[in-house]
């Protein structure tokens, strides 16, 4: 739970999760289904261990306000990083 919050702030963006519940002979799945805002917030979470589905309303204009008001990308330093992205 903790990394898909973590990767929707971290890139301003809705993130949704669709995760199995149930078991087979050697795993057990725990569902934990989520809709998380680009401002880290849950929309919504199916943290029971049964089937089920969630219905959220989503505001697109939050993704431009959010990436407005931290401007992270004045933050970039692609000289920090270029020798690591020249390889790929």
């Amino acid at each position: 739970r903790a990394h898909m919050i973590s990767r929707a702030c971290e890139n301003s963006i809705f993130m949704a999760a669709a995760n199995r519940v149930g078991e087979e002979p050697t795993m057990r799945f725990m569902g934990d289904s989520m809709l998380v805002g680009p401002s880290a917030e849950v929309y919504t979470v199916l943290d029971q261990a049964i089937e089920g589905y969630a219905v959220a309303t989503i505001d697109l204009d939050e993704v431009r306000t959010v990436r407005e008001d931290r401007q992270l990308i004045q933050y970039r330093e692609p000289l920090a990083y270029r020798s690591i992205v020249r390889k790929y």
